[in-house]
């Protein structure tokens, strides 16, 4: 959060992660803001909201890296040295088409 000038930084163990801890200490935070980075709608409390957070994941997909980075409704992708690929400012028609053509996920889901 610029407005707060506050961040977190937290390096996953590349196959398994466990997170702990107790009670408001972020654990789901932490989860929703991964799943937000991804283009999820997920309901955080006001104050997430008011801080106007950023967020970058770096995520490796058969030995390749990107990063998402999100900014409000814009999504923007880069390679393994942070080269801009493309960016993207909708979910159904930008980031989640981008995603499913990179995981190789041809389901298509029915609207209603």
């Amino acid at each position: 959060s610029f407005k707060e000038e506050r961040a977190l930084a937290i390096k996953f163990h590349p196959e398994k992660n466990l997170i702990l801890g107790e009670n408001d200490t972020g654990k789901s935070c932490l989860m929703k803001s991964i799943y937000h980075s991804f283009g999820a709608q997920v309901k955080f409390e006001d104050s997430w909201n008011n801080a106007d957070v950023k967020s970058l994941v770096t995520f490796d997909v058969d030995g390749e890296q990107f990063s998402i980075l999100r900014d409000q409704r814009v999504f923007s992708v880069f390679d393994k040295n942070f080269n801009h690929q493309e960016t993207f400012t909708s979910v159904t028609k930008g980031i989640g088409p981008f995603l499913a053509k990179l995981l190789n996920f041809n389901l298509k889901l029915p609207s209603k």
